[in-house]
């Protein structure tokens, strides 16, 4: 997807419930997670439900709230 507006923009249009910001660079679709990893001393990343199982890194300032939106907090 190409946008001239910022991430920030982009990510406010999105419908709350369904998407986050996990790491200053990437928004993912809770619909499409398929599991978050762990890779160590408070690193995760996403792997989304996609063919190519794509991984996304989760910023560590991101966590909390994504862990939240899970129900994992």
């Amino acid at each position: 997807l190409l946008a001239d507006d910022s991430l920030d923009v982009l990510a406010r249009r999105l419908k709350t419930e369904t998407f986050v910001r996990v790491h200053r660079s990437a928004v993912i679709n809770l619909d499409f997670l398929h599991e978050l990893e762990r890779e160590g001393d408070r690193k995760y990343t996403a792997v989304l439900r996609d063919t190519n199982r794509t991984r996304v890194s989760v910023a560590r300032e991101r966590l909390p709230d994504l862990k939240a939106r899970l129900g994992l907090a």
